[in-house]
């Protein structure tokens, strides 16, 4: 909103006086901020009035919310929830997620089961306060406490995930069992995890299902995936090979579905299994790295060279690290420049990039720094980024 300077006030004021409800609003505006004239919440509230009585909606809007604001700081916890959501929102004071925040915990401070909830929100996503997971559970215990059902679903899923509290599956159950009677998304989607995982309650698919959709229907992301997922895992398990390395890669990530990285590795073997590349190449990563099985250099060059050998670039340049470090086969450092090779010149930036090295230190191959800067400058001519 625009500052007014002593002219514009003193303009304003004379237009006020013979009536004019829009100059009455900016007179009272200035008085209960102390724009360019003495505070004066009284003076400010006669002129709003004013104006509102010839219905001037500015007026009355801003007339309800320095009402409320005056009662605010007299201590009204309704009130300061109240002049929270109009910094929020934007609503007449400006936004101020700040302001807001200190207004909600004012009021939560006081015990005021909505700016208890909205206190943990806070807490929980860290966009207006420092993320603090142990407090938003603390606030939202609080709110629940009082029957809040949306603060008692997110309750439900700290309890699940374990973030600010200990994992309880029991309790994220129960919580979410009572929280689903208001139809809140977060609850049922829980639900569904605890039925689909036997977490908190004997496992049941067909219910996890049902609880999913519920959670999906009302637009809640994570259900939509996890049913996405779910189909695919169906499509994993009926033998497609591509289905069964996503899902691979969802276990590994921990996307959309539990993390397990045993699982994942089961899952990248099946597709492996198939003659599926990028599976193969992952295979050969897991025993490299140990990734839900046991470590085993050899069986991972294995699986790489089953890749290269299958044309999977990556795995070409992959395997030619292997031969340089000597991880899983004897050192040989030519067969591994013959590996950059094969990968580069089918167009792997990657592999052309440590051919340069390798011209450049001499190392398995005779050094030639003038094709070191040829294979840079190769790279750099096609607008390739590492």
């Amino acid at each position: 909103m625009v500052r007014y300077n002593v002219i514009t006030f003193n303009d304003y004021l004379k237009k006020a006086e013979s009536g004019d409800a829009e100059a009455q609003f900016h007179v009272g505006e200035c008085y209960f901020k102390g724009w360019d004239v003495r505070k004066s919440k009284k003076k400010a509230f006669e002129w709003l009035k004013k104006s509102a009585e010839q219905g001037y909606e500015p007026a009355r809007q801003a007339l309800d919310v320095y009402l409320t604001f005056d009662l605010a700081e007299k201590g009204n916890a309704k009130a300061q929830y109240d002049i929270g959501c109009c910094y929020d929102q934007g609503r007449v004071l400006g936004t101020y997620k700040e302001e807001a925040f200190k207004w909600w915990f004012r009021s939560a401070e006081q015990g005021y089961v909505e700016a208890q909830y909205n206190v943990g929100k806070c807490f929980y996503y860290g966009d207006i306060t420092k993320k603090n997971l142990d407090n938003a559970f603390k606030w939202w215990k609080k709110s629940a406490e009082q029957g809040h059902l949306r603060a008692l679903s997110y309750l439900g899923y700290c309890f699940y995930t374990g973030k600010g509290t200990e994992k309880d599956c029991d309790a994220a159950f129960k919580c979410c069992s009572e929280a689903v009677r208001a139809k809140i998304d977060v609850a049922q989607y829980t639900l569904g995890m605890c039925y689909y995982y036997g977490r908190g309650v004997k496992q049941n698919r067909v219910k996890a299902m049902r609880w999913f959709k519920k959670a999906a229907k009302q637009g809640y992301e994570r259900a939509f995936t996890f049913l996405q997922s779910y189909c695919l895992l169906e499509k994993a398990e009926s033998g497609d090979a591509y289905a069964q390395y996503y899902i691979a890669c969802r276990y590994k990530e921990g996307f959309a579905m539990d993390k397990d990285e045993k699982k994942a590795f089961e899952w990248y073997m099946k597709a492996a299994e198939q003659d599926l590349v990028a599976a193969q190449r992952k295979v050969g990563e897991c025993y490299i790295k140990g990734i839900g099985i046991e470590e085993n250099k050899v069986e991972g060059f294995k699986w790489y060279k089953k890749a290269a050998k299958n044309y999977d670039l990556y795995a070409m340049c992959k395997l030619g690290d292997l031969y340089f470090e000597g991880i899983g086969v004897k050192k040989n450092r030519k067969t591994g420049f013959r590996w950059y090779s094969r990968a580069a010149g089918s167009g792997l930036a990657l592999a052309k990039f440590k051919m340069a090295d390798c011209y450049e230190k001499g190392e398995g191959v005779e050094k030639d720094e003038e094709k070191a800067a040829l294979c840079r400058r190769e790279v750099y001519m096609l607008n390739i980024i590492i």
